[in-house]
């Protein structure tokens, strides 16, 4: 499947496209169920549109699915109106082309902060469980804030195993 994809993506330019690195990259991590390693998989709604049959492939694998929203959009530039859309519209794909439930989130860009704390009320009321937006390092300084508010609403925060610092589709 990968394959396919990465045929039907190849750009004109030298070096494969940077939706090719991700396939590939996905791949691999996805290969690594082989010997026993659970992935967390924050996806995109566009992407999941795009692309199910990955979405479908994380979860037959025995991976968990979690969103990443569906635009990409940073939290942080969003309204509650907004936000709540993108974060309702996303889980409602993963969860229809997925079969299972989508309990994580990690907001693009850590966006998540001081000034939208309102975002872990919306993620609750959407069914999410779980927030991966403390940033890798879990450096404290200007998080432990959030992390609290996090946790006054009941999640569990967890980092992405293999987090590679960017932001793409797969991550």
């Amino acid at each position: 499947e990968f394959g396919k994809i990465a045929h039907l993506t190849q750009s004109a330019r030298d070096g494969p496209s940077p939706l090719q690195q991700e396939i590939a990259r996905l791949s691999r991590l996805v290969a690594m169920l082989a010997v026993g390693v659970g992935l967390t998989f924050f996806v995109l709604g566009w992407v999941a549109e795009r692309y199910p049959q990955i979405v479908r492939r994380i979860v037959a694998e025995g991976h968990e699915l979690a969103s990443h929203g569906y635009g990409h959009e940073r939290a942080s530039d969003l309204s509650l109106a907004a936000f709540t859309a993108d974060v309702t519209r996303a889980k409602k794909l993963l969860e229809d082309i997925s079969g299972a439930p989508v309990l994580g989130y990690r907001a693009p860009s850590f966006s998540i902060g001081t000034a939208n704390l309102w975002a872990f009320d919306v993620l609750a009321r959407a069914g999410h469980r779980q927030t991966a937006d403390t940033p890798p390092g879990n450096q404290c300084h200007r998080q432990c804030r959030r992390q609290q508010s996090a946790e006054e609403h009941g999640f569990v925060d967890f980092d992405l195993p293999f987090h590679q610092g960017t932001d793409r589709a797969f991550v």
